[in-house]
């Protein structure tokens, strides 16, 4: 089922997916600084991307906040496919792991609890 995520961004932008966090993940890495290169520096990272990954924790169903300085955390335009009504797809990367090991994708997000988007301008 396609839903219309239009809104959600400003115009000319759109919202940011796997895919974009790939390519970002996988920009010309000369320094070796893989995750790290990604995060910003008040998030144990160097920022050598100029990405800038800022831990933003998720908020659970219960209404707590969790991890905020430990993840980030993002949905994409995507519902999981266990339960399109109640999941959608998300994915985060950890601030203490400088490996593809702290990073997670299509995981399942209950949508009565919280978590950001990120947005990506059209080009």
């Amino acid at each position: 089922m396609r839903r219309d995520y239009r809104g959600i961004c400003p115009e000319g932008w759109r919202l940011f997916t796997w895919g974009d966090y790939e390519i970002i993940r996988d920009y010309n890495d000369k320094y070796g600084d893989g995750i790290k290169g990604l995060r910003s520096q008040c998030f144990h990272g160097n920022n050598a991307s100029g990405f800038s990954l800022i831990g933003t924790g998720r908020r659970t169903i219960d209404g707590e906040f969790d991890g905020l300085n430990e993840s980030v955390y993002w949905v994409y335009p995507q519902e999981h496919e266990y339960d399109v009504a109640e999941y959608a797809n998300a994915a985060y990367v950890m601030s203490s792991v400088n490996d593809n090991t702290g990073t997670a994708k299509n995981r399942r997000a209950e949508k009565l609890g919280g978590r950001p988007v990120r947005c990506t301008k059209i080009e």
